[in-house]
């Protein structure tokens, strides 16, 4: 027997992490609540390095332009009101800037990964793809101003932050069970041709499992990134690897599933076919006279 499968005469391993393939297909065999809790406390670990990449990262821009922000300034109506002509950089870093370009100049490069531009009537955001333009919606009323928006940012910072924290981790929750149930009855059917016994349900809690440690990889780059130790690109092929390795985990899982066991039957009995001994030795008939 291959090591790391099971035999029908050995206890299942138990499920607590998904590092190994062995340690992903015992989740084949475990709870959908023990699955599930295993996922949950992936999600709240990248959760927290997104929260530290953010806080890090994005935070001390955001806060930098707060305070750079004039004595008036607002947007209504779908105008910017702006007492600036010349175009303003309001705070950046390599990875977020922010500015203000009422005649839309187009005097600003790529110094950061992401820039947002406030114009006259719309604004864009510019990254490594290009630049995404819209208009301001209809009924927007927003300050651009220290006396209103300073107090304004004291208060929702803190919400800001647990929402990033929170909504990583829903996010992430809802992209496992979503590629989880997509892959499921792939995987079933995959097990059947392999001769590997799980159920479909089993399927998806191994495929959950499978998709944790790419999981963890990401947000690990996505700190890193944060303390701009990492490009835009790299990180971009960190995503794309963390697809790779969850389809590795499962493929390697789904060889360390116990192989479907085949009994051999013995064939019934036909009661109206003679016995073989007597099939082959027929009774002699009895001489006359006997």
């Amino acid at each position: 027997m291959p090591p790391g499968m099971s035999s029908p005469d050995t206890p299942p391993r138990p499920a607590w992490q998904p590092f190994t393939f062995g340690s992903v297909a015992a989740f084949a065999r475990a709870t959908g609540g023990r699955t599930l809790a295993v996922a949950v406390a992936f999600a709240i670990l990248d959760a927290l390095l997104v929260f530290g990449a953010f806080e890090l990262g994005w935070l001390p821009v955001l806060d930098a332009a707060v305070e750079a922000l004039p004595e008036s300034g607002e947007i209504r109506a779908q105008e910017l009101h702006w007492n600036r002509e010349d175009a303003t950089v309001l705070a950046g870093s390599r990875l977020l800037q922010l500015v203000v370009d009422g005649n839309a100049t187009g005097a600003f490069g790529h110094e950061a990964d992401l820039r947002l531009e406030l114009r006259r009537s719309d604004f864009r955001l510019c990254g490594a793809f290009g630049c995404w333009t819209r208009p301001y919606p209809a009924g927007w009323i927003v300050a651009l101003n220290r006396p209103e928006l300073v107090p304004l940012w004291g208060a929702w910072r803190p919400f800001v932050l647990w929402g990033v924290f929170l909504g990583t981790a829903v996010a992430l929750l809802a992209s496992w069970i979503g590629l989880a149930t997509a892959g499921a009855i792939p995987l079933r059917l995959a097990a059947f041709y392999a001769d590997r016994e799980v159920t479909l349900m089993g399927c998806w809690r191994l495929l959950v499992a499978a998709l944790l440690p790419g999981g963890l990889l990401l947000g690990t780059a996505v700190f890193f990134y944060g303390l701009r130790g990492l490009s835009t690109i790299e990180l971009l092929a960190y995503f794309l690897l963390h697809f790779v390795i969850g389809a590795v985990y499962a493929s390697g899982a789904l060889r360390r599933l116990p192989e479907v066991v085949v009994t051999a039957t013995v064939p019934p009995i036909n009661p109206f076919r003679a016995a073989p001994e007597v099939a082959n030795n027929p009774i002699p008939p009895a001489k006359p006279g006997a």
